[in-house]
């Protein structure tokens, strides 16, 4: 039987995406500055800035992720949606997330999980083994859960998605294997997203019980690889970064809608987006070389404002 053209097509699309993440195109920050191929601990191929932005639940911040070729000036910082009082917060960290009452942020720095108070200088670590990156904190302030990747001579099995109890301070492994970093889906489930490269052609969203353990695919992706996965409970939608490679390497923003599974692009040339607490609102970071920065964009106007400027950054 003929091969299909379109399927063959869509086959040297993925490879072709493929190559790039185990190539120059997705470079961690760890420890020592060593890579690990492929990367879901890191930031895009773009040159980027100002990423990583998380809002803050009771809408009066946003943390984000600002690298910098100057010493001392990389790390999260956090500003104001109006763009006022922006700051150098954390120096050396990334992957901010938000307790679910604005009073703590998780983040990883030198490869461990710590969390921080907003008011006030508590700062505690939660892991001390591996590489962990990427926290996100469950509604009721419980849970945190996180990615794990390993380097030797850690054993493989140990890569994957993790949980802390920050009640019994305790540790436990979810989900095994090369996968995205989890975003909390409902107070009892997580969702991240895996490729699927040998068996179906493209990638697939998972839904992780962390109770059973059950693992249960909740939508196919064929030509966009996704990542930053962003659930708003609210509205019942997820927000996604899709990567392509047609002519070139490009991101866009999309919105999926839980119920439906209709999936429709939401800004171009954009990517690691989060909900504004009342989901009315955006916050991503221009993928254009030239720019990097964080933009607002209002869903219902698509009316789009830049957010951090080089000046927020000169000495």
């Amino acid at each position: 039987m003929e091969f299909p053209k379109k399927l063959l097509r869509d086959r040297i699309i993925v490879f072709t995406l493929q190559l790039i993440l185990f190539t120059s195109g997705f470079s961690c920050r760890l420890e020592e500055g060593k890579d690990e191929l492929p990367c879901f601990d890191c930031g895009s191929n773009f040159i980027a800035i100002d990423y990583e932005a998380a809002w803050s639940p009771d809408g009066q911040w946003i943390a984000y992720f600002h690298e910098d070729t100057r010493p001392g000036y990389s790390g999260i910082y956090r500003i104001r949606p109006d763009g006022s009082e922006n700051s150098l917060w954390l120096p050396g960290a990334q992957n901010p997330a938000w307790s679910p009452d604005s009073e703590w942020l998780a983040y990883s720095r030198n490869a461990q999980i710590w969390i921080r108070e907003v008011e006030g200088d508590s700062t505690v670590q939660l892991t001390f083994e591996g590489r962990n990156f990427s926290p996100d904190w469950e509604n009721s302030t419980h849970y945190i859960a996180y990615r794990r990747s390993y380097s030797s001579p850690e054993i493989a099995a140990v890569q994957g998605i993790w949980l802390f109890n920050l009640k019994t301070m305790g540790h436990l492994q979810i989900i095994s294997g090369n996968i995205a970093p989890p975003v909390w889906y409902n107070e009892n489930e997580i969702l991240s997203s895996q490729g699927e490269i040998d068996s179906v052609l493209g990638y697939k969203f998972l839904k992780i019980d962390i109770t059973s353990q059950r693992i249960e695919p909740v939508y196919y992706l064929l030509k966009n690889h996704p990542r930053y996965l962003k659930v708003s409970k609210k509205f019942n939608q997820i927000l996604f970064t899709g990567f392509t490679v047609v002519s070139k390497f490009t991101s866009s923003i999309f919105l999926l809608n839980k119920n439906d599974k209709t999936k429709s692009l939401i800004v171009s040339n954009a990517y690691a987006a989060d909900w504004s607490p009342d989901g009315r609102s955006i916050v991503y970071t221009n993928s254009n070389p030239e720019n990097g920065r964080l933009h607002i964009m209002d869903l219902g106007t698509n009316d789009k404002r830049q957010l951090t400027f080089e000046h927020h950054f000169n000495p």
